[in-house]
């Protein structure tokens, strides 16, 4: 069963959100050689992506057309991305990705698929955006 964790973003400004892969134990699970995927949408069964993440980059874009931004998820990174940490996955998308995300209460989800192509959904939630005034 998936993690519940809400996020917070305000709309054209950047999002850092940091988590970590445990065990039932509490040890950090080596995620090396993983992939992730972390989508955003205004609600579970919309066919739209408000916010597209991978290692590969961000896309962004909830009216038809996709851009491609700065940002990603990093993969056995610490939280400032300037390190490994074993089990830590930091999602990182640019102010200029979030402008597009409209206001308000969207779904999330995170996945993760190992080398064998299991795929874990490790957390979801709402994603919660904030108008931007200043544009």
């Amino acid at each position: 069963m998936s993690a519940q964790h809400d996020i917070k973003a305000n709309q054209g400004s950047s999002l850092l959100v940091h988590f970590q892969y445990l065990d039932e134990d509490g040890n950090p699970i080596d995620i090396s050689g993983w992939n992730a995927e972390m989508q955003v949408r205004r609600s579970v069964g919309s066919d739209s992506k408000l916010l597209h993440l991978t290692p590969n980059g961000v896309t962004s874009g909830g009216t038809g057309a996709t851009f491609g931004f700065t940002g990603g998820i990093r993969l056995s990174s610490n939280m400032g991305g300037t390190g490994s940490l074993d089990g830590g996955i930091l999602v990182i998308a640019g102010a200029t990705a979030t402008g597009f995300i409209p206001e308000g209460i969207h779904q999330y989800d995170l996945e993760l698929k190992d080398p064998s192509g299991s795929v874990t959904r490790l957390v979801e939630g709402r994603f919660d955006c904030s108008g931007e005034v200043t544009r």
